[in-house]
Order: C-alpha cells, then structure tokens, then sequence
C-alpha cells in the first residue's frame, strides 16, 4: 500500500517519560493539527494520505494548536498570538487555540505562533478546486452505494488528484449535508441516481450519488499476499455491480482476532500470531458471496 505523506512537522516531540534521561520536562513544543481530517483518509482504494491536506482556494480549514513538554505531558497553549506572515495567501481567525484559515490565493502561507511556553513557525497551502466527486468511505474512490449505507464522503480535489479542505461548503440537491463537513447523508436513500450540488471554494459543483438495492459479487483485493514474519499486512474485499465498485454492504469477516484486527468495515489487519501459523486464510461474506485471502507469512 504506497503511504502519501503529508505532514506538517512543527517540533519533535520527545516520547519519553521523566525517568528517561532524554526527558526534558522544562522544554516545550507546540503542536499543529487540522481538525478537518482524519489522520489517514483514503485517496482511492489502495493509497492514503496521512495528516493535514492544503486548503481549497476560497475555502477554510480549521486547526488546533497545543503543547507538550519534552516528555509528551499536554500543557495549556494560551493565551496564543497568531502572525500571519502572508495575507495575501491566506487569512486567519484565531479564538483561543483554534485557528479558521481561508485560503485567498494559491501558494503557501506561513503562520507565526507565538504563546508563553514556546513559539514556532508553520506553513499552510491553498490550491484551487480542480474537481469534486463523492466516494465510499470504505473505498477512496468513486462508486455505487448500498441501500443503506448511512454517508457518502465527498472529495475536493486540485489538478493534481490531491485532496483539499473546505470547511465551509454547503450541500443542495436530493440529499443534506452530513454528520462532518465533507459528508453527504444517505440515510433513506431511495435506489437510483440522486442529482447534488455542492457548493465550495469559490465555485459550485454539480455531482450525482447512484444508490443500488443489489450486488452481483464480492472480490478480495488480493487473492494471495506474501509478507516477512515481523511485518503486518492488510486484507482487504470489495463489493461490485455492474462493474462498480459499492460502498456500504453489511461485511462479515471471518479471521483469528489474536493475531488480526479489523481496520474497516472491508479491511483486516494481520500478522504471526504467537502460535507461529505461517499461514492465515481471511474470508469475507456479504449478502451471499464470499471472497477470501490467503496470507503466507515468510521467514
């Protein structure tokens, strides 16, 4: 699974605890986090991203800022004084450690964070909406949703296929806006093909969510995965119709939970158990199909 990293770093913090001698107590660091994404969201079916995404030309992203000792202990940040070194990028609105930033221009924008325990300097991108769409949560990209599936999520993209943030935008058509700002309910979704427009940066986008009441298969992604002994590695297994892939399907997976977790509702995580089996078969069932993936772990 290839990782796309995207991480704004504004201190190491030390992961130690005051018995370590490493462990500073009396050094402090800020922290810089959106609150506008998940830490790992998925850009299509076999790639994330990690961290924070740039923010939509005309939209807003939302961060929060801490402070940790050079032990991790959390320490309050404010009061907090914001400098925002390049307004004709991107503006800010800061109340108490949160900070709405709305992108005014394309390019990078650095923010000066100053507090009475440490200060520090971090950078913000703003990028124009080159395309929207709706996708499976479960599958990062483009589909059908089940009859039941309770959200679709919606992607903002720039000419590069990267995920942007707008906190801002609205939703209108056959559907509301969801539980989070980049979400579209489903909840009573009829099948068919439902027509929405969403509102966001500085223009509207029109895009439509299919609802299918059916599917004709399910599909592991891989059949057969080889991995090292001390690695970890994931199964995943999609729905289809009619050549689509389909969010939303009620999975049941069938694995040794002492040596495996479910990381999505399609997804398990695997890895040696202590019994030393150098072999593990997954299977998923969903609506009558079944798929399963054999997992060889080597030396």
């Amino acid at each position: 699974m290839r990782l796309l990293l995207s991480v704004i770093l504004v201190a190491s913090v030390a992961g130690c605890d005051e018995e370590d001698d490493d462990c500073d107590p009396g050094t402090y660091y800020l922290t810089f986090h959106s609150s506008d994404t998940k830490w790992i969201e998925y850009n299509d079916a076999d790639t994330y991203v990690v961290g924070s995404h740039a923010i939509a030309l005309g939209g807003v992203q939302r961060f929060e800022v801490g402070a940790e000792t050079g032990c991790g202990d959390q320490t309050p940040v404010t009061p907090l004084e914001v400098r925002d070194d390049d307004p004709q990028t991107a503006t800010e609105t800061t109340v108490g450690a949160t900070i709405d930033v709305r992108g005014v221009a394309a390019g990078d924008a650095t923010l000066e964070l100053l507090s009475d325990v440490a200060d520090s300097r971090v950078k913000v991108a703003v990028a124009p909406i080159a395309s929207v769409r709706l996708v499976g949560d479960e599958l990062g990209e483009p589909g059908a949703f089940y009859q039941g599936a309770t959200a679709a999520k919606i992607q903002l993209l720039d000419a590069d296929g990267q995920w942007l943030v707008d906190r801002s935008l609205t939703v209108s058509g056959d559907f509301r806006q969801g539980a989070r700002w980049n979400e579209v309910s489903l909840a009573g979704a009829s099948a068919g093909d439902h027509l929405l427009s969403i509102a966001a940066g500085t223009g509207s986008w029109p895009v439509t969510a299919t609802i299918v009441d059916h599917i004709d298969g399910i599909t592991a992604r891989d059949a057969v995965l080889s991995v090292p002994q001390y690695l970890s590695t994931e199964a995943c297994f999609f729905a289809t119709t009619d050549g689509r892939l389909v969010d939303g399907v009620p999975w049941q997976i069938d694995f040794d939970e002492l040596s495996g977790t479910q990381t999505e509702p399609n997804c398990v995580e695997v890895w040696l158990g202590t019994d030393h089996r150098m072999q593990t078969a997954i299977t998923a069932h969903a609506l009558g199909y079944t798929a399963t993936t054999v997992v060889t772990f080597t030396p």
